[in-house]
This record gives C-alpha cells, sequence and structure tokens, in this order.
C-alpha cells in the first residue's frame, strides 16, 4: 500500500493519503470503515462502561500490555 503523508509548515503530520485502489481494498475489509467518527451503540457505550467500573474497583487486575506481547512471543516460539 502506497501512504503518503501531509504535514504544516511545522513537519507535524497532519494527514494521510492513500490510492483510491487501496481505500476500495480497505472498504472491503472493514465494510464500516466510513462510519468511524459515528456514536457509539448504547449496548457498546453499557459494555465499555461495565468494563471501566471493575478497572476502578480492582485495578489490581490491570497489567501491562507488555506482559502480554512477552506471553504471546513466548507461545509462538
Amino acid at each position: 500500500m502506497n501512504v503518503q503523508y501531509l504535514s504544516d509548515d511545522k513537519g507535524h503530520i497532519t494527514a494521510v493519503q492513500v490510492a483510491i485502489e487501496d481505500w476500495e481494498r480497505l472498504r472491503l475489509v472493514h465494510p464500516d470503515i466510513n462510519d468511524i467518527d459515528s456514536e457509539l451503540s448504547l449496548w457498546q457505550t453499557q459494555l465499555l462502561d461495565q468494563r471501566l467500573k471493575v478497572i476502578e474497583e480492582h485495578p489490581e487486575l490491570v497489567r501491562p500490555i507488555s506482559e502480554l506481547i512477552d506471553v504471546l512471543n513466548r507461545d509462538a516460539d
């Protein structure tokens, strides 16, 4: 996939541009990509709220992502 980055006068990347053919392939794999900025549904919001409440009540359950990556790498060997 050919990706072009657009930046402002300070060099900060402000946009990404892909060829239309690549965009169409992305849309085939992710048909709802156009709705990426839409509001979450009620069930999604409720599920996130429940999970955040568990994390708030039991912070000891939260583990660094590096531990997961280590386990996945170890299992792949």
